[in-house]
């Protein structure tokens, strides 16, 4: 029941299962998802605790608990190391407002945390001040109740942050920092002092970095479940992201021709971003982080060992949906973002702009893995 989204008879079924066999850890099992899925993740947490009685040891059912502990916490796990932050020079695109502090953002933050000639301690402490920034707005949203009042993105200095390209700043940090390490570690240069101590400053960078992305995740998780018409609307995009015979959907390098397969494409998608209010929804901060958060997910459970043709599949389905609207929010509209990938060089320029971000989204998976937050942001 649950694969087709019947939630109430999944939960019927499973109820029923342990009046007739209590003792069977799956009933409970069973009945914690579908409390999951209807948004109780209490009731959820007390099923599993019961399955779990049943099968103790038992990997998949701890972890379910440990991640809707968390989720009921609604706060944070990852704190920043506290720097001397200077008051940020007033410069053109500067945001206005400032943290309860009293310290503003200061654009260049973001420029040096993905410098790399520059020293990494320098880096590490524009990472550090980008993520106190950031904290302190989040901690102040995760006070409210979700749903009352403006949403973390909606805050204007939040906003003037991601619109600088915080995210795709810290992915970069992440990507060359874990690369460098694992270059290090394949030719044995932890041996070497000076080379080991580059390798530390940054793991560091990588985890801090790791650290500001997952602020940034943390209110998508507590808050989407507020939002049904942006539910509605990503779900309704990625539903016609996958109607066959299109650029999106053809295999790279597809010579791309005039096909009424494309037309139901194009008038499809038109229907939806051509509406200046369902644009702006699909192309907001949040629903963006929403699709990375998608695409996280999948990758955990390929990791998993789930089934890999399935979850890659759904991994690639969000990539392409970030991929997209991405291109449209730069754009500032649909026509011309889509006007790109109709021709089979905007195709194949498209289907590898998509991997790229398949390749970092992996990476950041197991940033996340390794630095212990997967399941503060519910993967």
């Amino acid at each position: 029941f649950l694969k087709l989204k019947k939630v109430k008879q999944a939960l019927a079924d499973a109820e029923m299962c342990i009046k007739l066999k209590p003792e069977w850890q799956k009933s409970h099992f069973r009945k914690g998802c579908a409390l999951e899925a209807g948004d109780d993740a209490q009731g959820a947490v007390e099923s599993f605790k019961a399955a779990l009685a049943l099968d103790a040891g038992n990997q998949e059912i701890s972890y379910k608990i440990k991640t809707l502990e968390q989720k009921l916490k609604g706060k944070s796990n990852f704190s920043f190391k506290a720097n001397p932050v200077k008051e940020a020079p007033k410069s053109e695109g500067a945001a206005s407002g400032a943290t309860a502090s009293g310290v503003p953002w200061d654009p260049q933050w973001l420029k040096t945390s993905g410098d790399t000639t520059l020293p990494a301690p320098e880096r590490l402490n524009a990472v550090n001040n980008t993520g106190n920034f950031l904290n302190e707005h989040l901690m102040a949203y995760l006070e409210k109740t979700p749903g009352d009042g403006p949403w973390f993105f909606e805050d204007k200095n939040v906003a003037a942050m991601m619109e600088a390209g915080a995210v795709d700043s810290m992915l970069g940090v992440i990507v060359h920092s874990l690369c460098f390490i694992i270059s290090v570690e394949q030719a044995g240069g932890e041996t070497n002092p000076q080379i080991a101590e580059s390798a530390s400053a940054a793991m560091d960078l990588a985890a801090a970095s790791t650290g500001v992305i997952h602020n940034l995740l943390h209110p998508v998780l507590r808050g989407w479940q507020t939002r049904p018409m942006k539910m509605q609307l990503l779900g309704a995009l990625m539903k016609v992201l996958t109607l066959p015979g299109t650029p999106i959907t053809l295999a790279p390098n597809t010579d791309i021709k005039p096909s009424q397969e494309m037309s139901n494409f194009l008038a499809h998608a038109g229907k939806l971003l051509a509406n200046k209010e369902a644009f702006d929804h699909l192309v907001s901060h949040d629903l963006l982080m929403r699709a990375r958060l998608m695409m996280l997910r999948a990758f955990v459970n390929v990791n998993n060992g789930l089934d890999k043709a399935e979850w890659t599949d759904k991994a690639t389905q969000s990539a392409r949906t970030l991929c997209l609207l991405q291109r449209c929010k730069a754009a500032g509209g649909w026509e011309k973002a889509l006007d790109t990938i109709c021709s089979t060089e905007g195709a194949a320029a498209f289907h590898k702009e998509v991997g790229s971000i398949m390749e970092q989204h992996n990476i950041l998976t197991s940033a996340f893995t390794k630095f212990g937050f997967k399941a503060s942001v519910g993967i």
